[in-house]
């Protein structure tokens, strides 16, 4: 992928990405303030997996923009 390629796909997914970031800060924040001491909660005993799992829930509720998205391959295709 070219660095211009690149930028383009940072600009036009720039909001999906923020949403990603926001839900991992938000899985680490979980197990940092709430977390499970037990190691018994299968979700909340380990950061790695609060990472994942926030930012799993960052990207599913980031909506999608498909007109975007479809102007942006058309453009390569040219």
């Amino acid at each position: 992928m070219k660095a211009n390629n690149l930028k383009k796909w940072i600009f036009t997914n720039k909001f999906r990405i923020i949403m990603i970031l926001l839900g991992a800060i938000s899985g680490f924040s979980y197990w940092y303030f709430i977390g499970c001491t037990t190691g018994s909660c299968p979700i909340t005993s380990s950061p790695y997996i609060s990472i994942i799992w926030g930012a799993t829930i960052g990207y599913l509720l980031s909506p999608t923009n498909i007109y975007h998205n479809k102007k942006y391959y058309s453009e390569d295709n040219n």
